[in-house]
């Protein structure tokens, strides 16, 4: 296989006159011209707008006789190509050279010649019978002798988007009559272009003009591996493949001199040939190609073809329509029409009505090289009917079936941000984003970007097809302490809105892990524990998770999303007799989420565990509702208090008693602390505990 970036590119070379005429062969070739090419100006001339539209007809003629899309003529190319032309002419030269000291050289004409296909000599063919010789391509040896028909594969690219054509004749500066012509067409590949009904490409094809084929050359047939990118197309492996033919009497052929490649010609990348004995005009023949190898699987293809001249002296079949669906609803008003590709066809027929006679059109357009067409006429909230047909020099198709459709209603109202409101901290990288319903909406599409230009890699997160108006920003997206713009709009069948205005956050320093109270890591409590953890600051509420599994991936027995507590204690009948279950808490606020705590295990055992019999029997708090004051008392010898703390219910600390204040019976003065609700936690030789009380006035 040879490197993608060292192309090799064939050149037909030109011998005779071809156009069987009487006249000199210095004459022949002005009817192609409004400016003549002159080699000792270095000027190119300039061809006729006709000469460039045939080639153009003929090339996508080529390419509908093998159902690929049409190409577009590439204007921009048109010099480069003449360039590269004149500079063949005027060196007496051809091939695929890039030479500035060679005669009337350019940059883009040097370029032009290795990208092309090319057609020298001392003959004067016609730009028709250039575009036709080189499908034939029977002329191109490389230097190996081997004919591997590049030239052609150019032609039949299902890739490509668009070409350009070069012409100059004319007398070398060493004396004589030389003429080039140039198919530029490397570069002018998309993936966009290929019809993605095709799984091959075969020469010939169907019901084929015998004029367009050498019946003693090489046949060929490509494989399509990868309809995104054009050198994909070289996993396709040949080496075990078989080819074999039949007449319609079913009659074996005698196929020979099959070769095959997956070199990269600049056009298609995988490429396998044959010759066969005793072809005929006007029979139809069957061909089998097996055992290719497509991205590693074995495949077999099957197809026929026969060399007649009748089916392309009539009119072409009718196109199907494909899309908008027969009776499809609320399609959008530059939606585009499409139709299936016939054989033998150059231009199609469009034709959109308001009504099923086709008597008040709003789409006719006669015109059309492609299968699809994008629509500016159409009005919202309408229904229409269509159909198209085929045509080519010797007439027009019937009509397709006539589908109809309905339009969508206006494109909906632009929602506004809720929240967070604009230049806020919210302390999270996961915040949850919130706006306005939007009138005729049915989802919403938001941006998260680190600049509000929102473009390239400022953007860091994006989610399409929401329907609910907010959305939670997934771990790992954000960064700590950074800022970030957001946006939204809205979307239905007729299409989207204009983006919200973009607003601002800064994430802040997120939520921690709460800190676990109890019960400890692998300890056994009673069936009805209480698990219990610190405040953190700036928490409105709590997600508290049990499960019986330490992956958490079979469902919770306790998933609650809001508690706004720092103790849950777990109700009757849900914990079984020696069982281990798991749990973990995360803090909330109303940006957002912080993370879980690591995950921890106790095992329930019918009765009473030794931390509750401690906190049950050893500490009091009364009273509660408190006023002035609150009583920490205790009751059990072996529970020492070590430090108290009063907090609020955001986590910030209010007062703090440590153990040189502490005796058994303490009184809490609470008269600087304003009504409301609190917690007090008790931090002891045992453990801590946490407990919510209120103070009334």
């Amino acid at each position: 296989m040879k490197n993608l970036f060292t192309i090799t590119l064939f050149s037909f070379l030109l011998t005779a006159n071809l156009f069987g005429s009487d006249k000199p062969i210095e004459t022949q070739y002005t009817q192609f011209y409004d400016v003549l090419p002159d080699v000792s100006s270095c000027n190119t001339g300039i061809l006729k707008q006709s000469v460039i539209d045939e080639v153009l007809d003929k090339v996508n003629h080529i390419r509908s006789l093998h159902k690929l899309k049409p190409v577009t003529y590439d204007y921009s190319g048109q010099q480069m190509s003449m360039d590269g032309c004149l500079n063949m002419v005027a060196s007496g030269k051809g091939g695929h050279i890039d030479d500035p000291a060679t005669p009337c050289y350019t940059p883009g004409g040097g370029e032009a010649r290795m990208k092309s296909n090319i057609e020298y000599g001392s003959g004067s063919d016609s730009p028709i019978k250039s575009i036709v010789g080189w499908l034939i391509d029977d002329h191109n040896a490389d230097v190996e002798g081997q004919f591997k028909v590049g030239h052609r594969r150019a032609l039949l690219n299902p890739f490509l988007t668009r070409f350009a054509f070069g012409r100059s004749d004319g007398t070398p500066v060493s004396g004589g009559f030389f003429s080039a012509s140039l198919f530029l067409y490397q570069d002018y590949t998309d993936a966009s272009s290929i019809n993605n009904d095709l799984e091959f490409i075969a020469y010939p094809y169907e019901y084929y003009p015998p004029s367009y084929v050498n019946k003693s050359f090489f046949l060929s047939f490509n494989a399509i591996a990868d309809k995104n990118n054009l050198w994909g197309n070289q996993n396709v492996d040949y080496s075990s493949a078989t080819v074999d033919m039949k007449d319609e009497s079913g009659k074996v052929m005698n196929v020979h001199s099959l070769g095959n490649d997956n070199e990269g010609w600049g056009s298609f990348p995988n490429n396998i040939s044959w010759k066969v004995e005793g072809l005929a005009d006007n029979i139809k023949y069957t061909v089998n190609v097996k055992n290719v190898i497509v991205n590693g699987t074995s495949k077999d293809f099957t197809y026929w073809f026969e060399l007649t001249d009748v089916n392309h002296n009539q009119p072409p079949s009718a196109p199907t329509l494909q899309v908008p669906e027969n009776f499809a609803q609320s399609v959008k008003v530059n939606n585009g029409f499409s139709w299936s590709l016939t054989q033998n066809t150059s231009r199609y027929h469009l034709q959109v009505a308001e009504d099923e006679a086709f008597t008040k059109l709003v789409i006719n357009k006669s015109d059309l090289t492609d299968n699809s067409y994008l629509p500016n006429e159409l009005d919202y909230e309408s229904t229409y009917w269509w159909r198209v047909a085929s045509m080519n020099d010797a007439g027009k198709s019937d009509w397709s079936e006539i589908f109809t459709f309905s339009t969508s209603t206006t494109v909906p109202d632009r929602p506004y941000l809720a929240g967070p409101a604009n230049n806020t901290v919210v302390n999270t990288t996961t915040p949850t984003l919130y706006w306005t319903s939007s009138v005729g909406a049915e989802t919403y599409s938001l941006q998260v970007s680190r600049d509000d230009t929102f473009e390239g890699f400022a953007v860091r997160y994006t989610k399409s097809n929401l329907t609910d108006t907010f959305d939670i920003i997934p771990v790992g997206r954000l960064n700590n302490e950074t800022e970030y713009w957001w946006r939204v709009k809205a979307l239905n069948g007729a299409g989207e809105s204009i983006f919200t205005q973009s607003w601002k956050f800064n994430t802040g320093i997120p939520l921690p892990a709460p800190q676990i109270v109890g019960p400890a890591d692998g300890s056994e409590t009673n069936l009805t524990p209480t698990l219990s953890w610190n405040v953190v600051p700036g928490a409105s509420s709590y997600n508290v998770q049990l499960a019986n599994r330490s992956e958490f991936d079979q469902g919770f027995i306790v998933n609650e999303l809001s508690w706004e507590d720092v103790t849950y204690n777990i109700p009757d009948d849900l914990l079984e007799d020696g069982t281990t279950y798991y749990w973990r808490v995360k803090a909330n606020s109303t940006s957002g989420s912080g993370p879980f705590t690591e995950t921890l295990s106790f095992t329930a055992k019918n009765g009473t565990s030794v931390f509750d019999e401690l906190f049950a029997d050893g500490i009091e708090i009364y009273p509660n509702p408190a006023n002035e004051s609150i009583f920490v008392g205790v009751k059990n010898s072996n529970v020492e208090i070590q430090k108290i703390i009063v907090r609020n219910l955001i986590g910030n600390e209010l007062l703090r008693f440590d153990s040189d204040n502490i005796s058994d019976g303490t009184y809490l003065n609470l008269s600087e602390i304003p009504a409301g609700f609190y917690y007090i936690q008790i931090i002891s030789n045992h453990g801590i505990i946490n407990e919510k009380f209120t103070i009334v006035r």
